[in-house]
């Protein structure tokens, strides 16, 4: 479907009654999925003064009441995320991502998630993505972030099923494997190779002991394009996440701070992890942090190579590649689901008051 036709298929669609058919719980195609996509750019367009494709004349008049922003998650571990694909935004005076982060991430007065991720075209791929922890600090990658920001960009821009993403880690390639409709996805991620030298300096494999509330705990740092300091226990319900993750999350071993993954080898090929997340606390989920783990627990003989991770929200099939003459350190696949939970508006009094707290 042509560009013009998706506008005009989108209009008609709002103006037949179809937004109310979406509150109320309708399972759109990925046809009408593209149509609104089509529908936001017209609307970007008009704020400039001139849609190139319909030729409707806005006069850079129009004025939006409000931020749009779509609320999606990988096994609860949720963020609101920014569509930028259309071009940038004009955030008011004083409001920048982090701050808009931290306000969002609030579960009482803001929306409730584990951050911020930002959407856009790419300038060496065809998506990017920036992410902001619910603190505000900027994150190098999200594993589970990365699988919605793929549906989305699948299923509302019309991406192919098979692209890469740019994030501060590096370019990352995203494949749809199941897209049964609006808001839902199966997607593989090549996470790439883990790095050979961990972020506490130590080789991989190698693990280092800290010394937290005067007992010495070993722990594996790997990283995955973000940091991980990856500690094994035999009950991994009963670990204090909530107590010892912070200390390790700020220990001075860690001067950039690191993602602590309290991890269970249930079985050779079954995991069972809990994480804190470095700025965001205790998570449902890491994507990054199960590909962390199933490599630390691989390197260190305690299971294989490919395993299922369960986390609190559900679970991930992360597979670490053998070497080969063109990755002498193997790489990483994750696959796992991405949902849609809602799209709102958030009104620009609002965005300024929260952002300001």
């Amino acid at each position: 479907m042509e560009l013009a036709a998706l506008v005009a298929a989108a209009m008609a669609g709002l103006a037949g009654g179809l937004g109310a058919g979406w509150h109320a719980g309708r399972r759109w195609g990925r046809e009408e999925g593209k149509a609104l996509g089509a529908l936001e750019l017209h609307r970007r367009a008009l704020r400039n003064g001139r849609c190139p494709i319909c030729g409707a004349r806005g006069g850079g008049a129009v004025r939006e009441p409000g931020l749009s922003v779509v609320k999606m998650h990988g096994l609860g571990n949720a963020y609101v995320y920014v569509d930028l694909a259309a071009g940038d935004v004009a955030l008011p005076e004083g409001v920048t991502w982090p701050s808009l982060a931290r306000a969002v991430a609030d579960p009482h007065l803001g929306i409730g998630s584990d951050g911020l991720i930002l959407m856009a075209r790419g300038r060496a791929a065809p998506a990017a993505m920036r992410i902001f922890n619910a603190d505000g600090s900027e994150g190098e990658m999200c594993g589970n972030g990365i699988r919605a920001v793929a549906m989305w960009m699948h299923q509302r821009h019309g991406l192919p099923r098979h692209f890469d993403v740019e994030t501060l880690a590096g370019l990352r390639s995203v494949e749809i494997l199941e897209s049964p409709s609006f808001g839902r996805a199966r997607v593989r991620v090549d996470m790439g190779a883990p790095h050979e030298v961990g972020p506490a300096g130590s080789a991989l494999g190698d693990s280092v002991s800290l010394e937290v509330r005067g007992e010495r705990l070993e722990v594996w740092p790997i990283s995955v394009g973000n940091p991980h300091a990856v500690l094994f226990v035999e009950d991994v319900d009963r670990a204090p996440v909530r107590e010892v993750g912070p200390l390790i999350e700020r220990h001075e071993r860690f001067p950039g701070r690191v993602n602590v993954e309290f991890v269970q080898v249930v079985e050779p090929g079954r995991l069972k992890m809990r994480v804190w997340e470095r700025g965001s606390g205790e998570t449902m989920a890491c994507g990054t942090g199960a590909c962390a783990c199933v490599v630390a627990a691989a390197a260190t003989g305690r299971a294989g190579r490919r395993a299922e991770v369960e986390l609190p929200g559900g679970r991930l099939e992360v597979e670490w590649d053998e070497p080969d003459p063109g990755h002498p350190l193997g790489r990483i696949r994750m696959t796992g689901p991405a949902r849609l939970v809602m799209e709102a508006t958030l009104p620009w009094d609002w965005v300024k008051e929260a952002s300001a707290r």
